[in-house]
């Protein structure tokens, strides 16, 4: 347990050391094929204990009697099991948590000896989970297609607000599955929001902000970024002044933020070593233009191909793509002077959010459907540089009526389909490149706000 998480805060469900596959297709013996008690793996003193804190953690212990390539396969489904990775063990104690079982899961585990000649089953036993902390709200599966969703992206990280919060708070960060159940959830302290938590950028960490800035009205003068394992052993807790919205995480461990105040309006990089450098000031360029706004930023995505950054801001529906190497502000695009075009004009953007670029190269961001519109939709760009022109490419979500008026943001996934987050209408729903809606998540609608949203392939590469 990290001394920087009280143990109220912290509720997890589990840990492993890789991804949980699903079991080659093991049975239990026939009730008579094998005296009472009977186990074919060398094991004894097999237990499973739910951890007094974290309500769905769940340790398997034994006592392994030879050596042997050892795992635990667990049940929490009908008819569908999951395994933990094999270990080479030693005789001796051994213990394995369990990955991804939800709150308030009857699970059922056994462990599985492999001396060469294939697997050897434990008997099975079980127990139940703790309840979902009733703080968090329940999220209700609306639809899904599960042979059309990317499969490959099996749980979802986000934040949000506990029910009847309001937008400052308090927040939980928490793991989804692809049924809507909760498999992991960690508290923000009521002194801070949590709106924009995501993986380190090389995926071995989970980052959490505890923004001060909606809390403490203090401009995010007090702001820290939380560096978590899944088990919520705390690697690295970061200062990060003047954060009041976005940062990333960028390959060599820096982080980057927008200072938040109209005295600053700057965006920061930090080094691994915490030492913080200025790369570009906002303040500046809206002088030269002669606009009078702020520079309220809702997304920083900084992209490894082109060592770029862009940021994106609201009150002027302008993205800008600055250099990170000489801190110039290369490209401009939305409705501030000098920037590009968009074909069709009615594709332009309003109120958006989530901007970045695909791996494709295209500019994927969620917006307003139009200036007054109350619809929020996804809209894909290519760029063509030598007309200085965002030309759309798709789009989804027009015509649908789903709306959220604040964050959001697209994903766009391994097999092509997008995820759309719709922020403060608690919704998560995902398409398919003909605009199929294939899966669709409530988390509360309306009464409700979803900070980031990052798709997880393998909750183990956090592991400690």
């Amino acid at each position: 347990m990290s001394p920087g998480i009280p143990a109220p805060y912290l509720f997890g469900c589990a840990l492993l050391a890789c991804t949980p596959t699903p079991d080659p297709g093991h049975s239990d013996p026939p009730a008579d094929s094998e005296p009472a008690g009977f186990t074919r793996a060398q094991v004894a003193e097999v237990a499973a204990a739910v951890h007094e804190d974290m309500g769905c953690l769940v340790t398997v212990s034994w006592e392994q009697l030879e050596p042997a390539s050892a795992w635990v396969e667990y049940s929490f489904d009908e008819d569908s099991w999951l395994r933990s990775p094999a270990r080479e063990l030693q005789a001796g104690p051994a213990e394995q948590l369990l990955l991804g079982v939800p709150f308030g899961a009857d699970l059922s585990y056994r462990v599985v000896n492999d001396f060469g000649g294939g697997s050897l089953l434990a008997d099975v036993g079980s127990l139940s989970t703790g309840d979902l902390p009733a703080a968090i709200p329940v999220p209700e599966l609306l639809s899904s297609d599960p042979e059309a969703l990317d499969a490959s992206r099996p749980w979802i990280l986000l934040s949000i607000n506990e029910i009847e919060a309001m937008y400052d708070g308090p927040w939980w960060t928490v793991i989804v599955d692809r049924q809507g159940r909760v498999v992991w959830a960690v508290a923000t302290p009521s002194t801070a929001t949590s709106l924009y938590p995501r993986p380190s950028f090389d995926g071995s960490d989970i980052l959490v902000d505890h923004n001060s800035f909606w809390v403490n009205f203090d401009r995010g003068r007090g702001s820290q970024v939380r560096r978590l394992k899944i088990d919520g052993s705390e690697v690295q807790l970061h200062d990060t002044p003047g954060l009041a919205h976005a940062f990333t995480s960028l390959a060599d461990g820096s982080l980057a933020w927008f200072y938040d105040d109209p005295d600053v309006s700057e965006l920061e990089l930090m080094s691994p070593e915490g030492e913080i450098e200025t790369v570009w000031g906002c303040a500046e360029w809206h002088a030269s233009l002669g606009v009078e706004s702020d520079c309220p930023t809702n997304t920083i995505a900084w992209d490894e191909a082109t060592d770029t950054f862009l940021l994106s801001f609201f009150q002027t529906d302008t993205v800008v793509e600055i250099s990170r190497t000489s801190g110039e502000l290369l490209r401009s695009f939305g409705h501030m002077a000098d920037s590009w075009a968009f074909d069709p004009e009615e594709s332009a953007w309003w109120w958006q959010h989530g901007s970045h670029y695909t791996d494709t190269g295209t500019l994927l961001i969620s917006t307003r459907v139009s200036e007054e519109g109350e619809e929020t939709v996804v809209r894909e760009y290519e760029l063509d540089e030598q007309a200085q022109t965002l030309r759309q490419v798709w789009s989804f979500g027009e015509g649908l009526g789903v709306y959220g008026p604040t964050l959001g943001e697209p994903h766009r996934l391994p097999n092509g389909n997008t995820l759309h987050n719709y922020g403060s209408n608690a919704r998560l729903r995902e398409a398919t490149p003909e605009g199929e809606l294939v899966w669709d998540l409530s988390l509360g609608g309306m009464a409700q706000c979803i900070g980031r949203s990052t798709p997880l392939e393998d909750l183990y590469a956090f592991a400690p």
